[in-house]
């Protein structure tokens, strides 16, 4: 049987003052979503979502690397240059009777220091 919890990983960037075109040319990357906050913060997104939150989060968030390892220098770049502040998210909503844990890989660590970001888990039962 299928597990009814769900999960998806996305890197964020975010500043007052983003241009969606300065980080395209920067990282050649399309967001999957770009949202304002109410203080006028503007948020990057690109969102992969996982199989599942019980098994597919590991995979989802080597896929996010996959996507993002050859631009570390660039986000870096784009961090001091525009003072864009860097974030990954693990957002899981996860069934009342289902359980399960996660697991961090030394390659995703590794890949966190090497854009200077910060990592949130957001859960929801």
């Amino acid at each position: 049987m299928r597990n009814q919890s769900t999960a998806y990983t996305y890197l964020c960037l975010s500043g007052q003052n983003i241009n969606e075109r300065d980080i395209f040319n920067k990282i050649k990357i399309k967001p999957t979503s770009i949202t304002i906050g109410n203080t006028g913060v503007i948020f990057w997104k690109y969102r992969i979502d996982a199989l599942d939150a019980l098994e597919g989060i590991e995979n989802a968030l080597i896929a996010l690397v996959e996507v993002f390892k050859n631009k570390t220098i660039e986000i870096r770049d784009l961090m001091v240059t525009q003072n864009i502040y860097v974030k990954v998210f693990v957002v899981t909503h996860v069934k009342a009777k289902e359980s399960g844990g996660l697991y961090l890989s030394n390659s995703f660590i590794k890949f966190l220091e090497s854009i200077n970001a910060e990592l949130e888990f957001d859960f929801y039962i």
